[in-house]
């Protein structure tokens, strides 16, 4: 503390008073020295630096007390503190406080001094102990919070795992679809090339039969050429001979069997000429025939 303020306020020796001192970057625990109305010197074995704002917070009685003040002296055995303005509950706590501590008449004893250094002593180790406690009680409350964001995390991290599974089974599953589909696809494509085949195997069998009936359809024109020029011929002699012969009746009966023949003949030929017909509608080819030989007008 300064020195006018040593001058101007007297310190009272205090022994066992413990207290906490509250920086903006932690607590940390020690005893008192000595209080004065202007401040408090605190015993500690890494004092804080000069123009720390702090607040001292000690027992007075059944009342806890928060002083706050500035670090205004440091020494090797702890740090000064100088108290800002106080209000009169404070003032009588520091007061109060004062009155405590059980300042005697001096006193030049030697049992008095020797008690007071073997008390001092014991003070300073029980402030590095307390000091000690808090460290290390911060420590574990900084170890807990970082227990409890690691805990945080993994749960977090096991959410994703548990989405990662989820998703990964989602794939799995549509995969397999996948797969299923792909067989009936193949299987389905396997079918058509096998109704392609046959299909083919068909159409080139009908080929073949329309090859053969252009075939024969052929050769009865040809037939039925060789049949008309005879028909002609024997129709031109029974017109010669119509008049000579008494058989002109029975001959006109079967001019007109062989005409009906021919008429049948006819209608079978138109009916297989729709036939080829629709066989090239749906694209098949049919080998030339040998050309019909020309009708007289008797045929036509």
């Amino acid at each position: 503390m300064q020195s006018q303020d040593r001058r101007q306020h007297h310190r009272h020796r205090t022994y066992r008073v413990e207290v906490k001192v509250a920086t903006p970057e932690a607590w940390r625990a020690s005893y008192l020295r000595d209080v004065s109305d202007g401040g408090l010197f605190v015993r500690s074995r890494q004092p804080l630096p000069v123009q720390t704002r702090v607040v001292v917070e000690l027992s007075v009685g059944p009342h806890l007390v928060r002083l706050p003040g500035t670090v205004v002296r440091v020494e090797e055995k702890g740090f000064g503190v100088q108290f800002d303005r106080l209000d009169a509950a404070q003032q009588q706590a520091v007061r109060r406080l004062g009155s405590l501590s059980g300042d005697s008449p001096v006193s030049t004893t030697a049992e008095l001094a020797e008690a007071r250094g073997v008390i001092e002593a014991y003070e300073e180790s029980l402030s590095s102990l307390r000091e000690l406690e808090m460290e290390a009680q911060q420590r574990a409350e900084l170890a807990e919070f970082e227990r409890a964001v690691v805990v945080e995390r993994m749960n977090e991290l096991q959410k994703v795992v548990d989405g990662l599974r989820g998703e990964n089974a989602r794939l799995r599953t549509g995969l397999e679809a996948s797969a299923q589909r792909l067989g009936r696809l193949e299987t389905e494509r396997a079918q058509a090339k096998a109704l392609e085949a046959s299909q083919a195997e068909r159409l080139r069998t009908d080929e073949e039969r329309l090859a053969a009936m252009t075939d024969a359809r052929a050769a009865q024109e040809r037939e039925w050429a060789a049949t008309q020029a005879a028909l002609k011929a024997e129709l031109g002699a029974l017109r010669a001979a119509a008049t000579a012969t008494p058989e002109l009746e029975r001959l006109r009966d079967e001019v007109k069997e062989l005409t009906s023949e021919l008429d049948d003949e006819r209608l079978k030929t138109m009916a297989l000429q729709r036939a080829l017909e629709r066989f090239r509608a749906m694209g098949g080819t049919i080998p030339l025939a040998a050309p019909e030989p020309p009708r007289s007008r008797d045929q036509a």
